[in-house]
């Protein structure tokens, strides 16, 4: 059985870009873990016309509508009101539920709770163990329609306690979609598309998706059975085909990042490792610090901005700096070896060069950057590359294409 879902959030706050709308991700990821796949979503101002044809033409045209967003007591709280007329519902005071709100919140003083006690008519209760305002939800015929507080650990608690369970109890699925993603460093989504589109040709029963990253492309192969087993039947001859087109590039999905794949690459090869970065500005480790377990190989970073750093610290040759600049391969290849020494690590992973917005030359244009990287005084790769986009795109691309770098000579190390 396939079900029509859509998700329907509430909310000038959303519009106006004053948060980031996290329920939306949230339900759409636990839904499709449980084999529900949602087809649209929708985010709606707080007016009240607007708000109610959303939800008349969300009714006619999706099974489930799950709404997130305005059940509060404030003025722009409408969506309970918007509900109740499109399913012709009066108000009824729930005196029990009254009971339960006096009971739960006698410790403070709750001014007008008796205002959460007026129920639809139509409607029943999701109880909210984590805040006032309950969940809701409308059947009419076959079509299911769900409201939900917005406060996020509400609406998260709602969709795992009462949302899931309702589902799989209405519309129990037989199959359900499966994937696996495979993770490919430095490949282009135009270089990898026509090969997709032929696998695809090829496998009529498997579908495929493409998410590019910033030197990132994932690749998610999708099958729809009736176990993961089954669909593994299917999945699994793809994505061997895919390893073995880009044996160097690629690394396993069960990762969530490239970071995440190195992480666990040098505590399984019990290496040692550490930064000496300049552009990056302290970036570079950032990406390893916040993976918990780091400490059991990231030993340190020096953040060598200034020329006079990178001499006193990490033993950069005044020559070097006066003749080649800090932005230069002996530069980044003096700065490995000096970090290996201060550190006394395994590896050590250098980046020099022009972040901008500001600061680039002819010779050396903003973009112009040096990554380099050290095992055991010996250095194993040293390139200058060029980088477009702003000041915060160059150190994030650096980054990427330092530990792709790595990763992809990462058995000759």
């Amino acid at each position: 059985m396939n079900i029509s879902i859509q998700i329907l959030s509430i909310g000038n706050e959303l519009l106006e870009g004053q948060i980031v709308n996290t329920n939306a991700t949230f339900v759409s990821s636990k839904l499709y873990a449980e084999g529900y796949v949602v087809q649209n979503q929708q985010t709606v101002a707080d007016q009240p016309k607007l708000l109610i044809e959303s939800m008349r033409s969300s009714l006619e045209n999706f099974q489930v509508t799950i709404c997130s967003g305005g059940l509060g007591p404030t003025l722009d709280d409408i969506t309970l009101k918007a509900a109740s007329e499109c399913f012709e519902s009066d108000f009824i005071f729930n005196e029990k539920f009254f009971e339960e709100l006096k009971c739960k919140f006698q410790h403070l003083s709750v001014p007008n709770l008796d205002r959460f006690a007026y129920i639809p008519k139509k409607a029943k209760i999701f109880n909210n163990f984590l805040g006032m305002a309950p969940g809701f939800f409308f059947k009419k015929g076959k079509k299911l329609f769900i409201l939900l507080p917005g406060v996020p650990y509400e609406f998260e608690h709602l969709v795992e306690k009462e949302v899931l369970p309702l589902l799989k109890e209405l519309f129990p699925l037989k199959s359900k979609e499966h994937k696996k993603v495979i993770h490919l460093c430095r490949v282009a989504e135009s270089a990898i598309a026509p090969y997709i589109e032929e696998l695809a040709k090829n496998s009529p029963q498997v579908d495929f998706g493409i998410y590019p990253k910033l030197g990132i492309v994932s690749v998610h192969v999708k099958c729809k059975a009736t176990s993961q087993a089954n669909a593994n039947q299917h999945i699994d001859p793809i994505i061997k085909l895919l390893k073995n087109k880009y044996p160097k590039r690629y690394f396993s999905g069960k990762f969530k990042s490239i970071q995440d794949a190195l992480h666990h690459l040098f505590i399984r090869k019990k290496w040692t490792v550490s930064f000496a970065e300049s552009c990056t500005g302290g970036a570079l480790s950032a990406q390893f610090t916040q993976i918990p377990n780091a400490s059991k190989y990231f030993m340190g970073s020096i953040i060598a901005y200034q020329n006079r750093v990178k001499n006193k610290q990490l033993g950069v040759l005044n020559s070097t700096l006066e003749n080649e600049g800090a932005v230069s391969e002996l530069c980044a290849k003096e700065m490995a070896l000096g970090a290996n020494k201060l550190f006394q690590t395994d590896l050590s992973f250098v980046t020099t060069g022009v972040a901008g917005p500001k600061g680039g030359t002819k010779n050396k244009p903003v973009g112009t950057v040096w990554i380099a990287c050290s095992k055991k005084n010996k250095i194993l790769f040293n390139k200058k590359i060029e980088v477009r986009g702003s000041r915060r795109v160059i150190i994030q691309r650096t980054i990427l294409y330092l530990l792709a770098e790595f990763w992809m000579m990462r058995d000759n190390a």
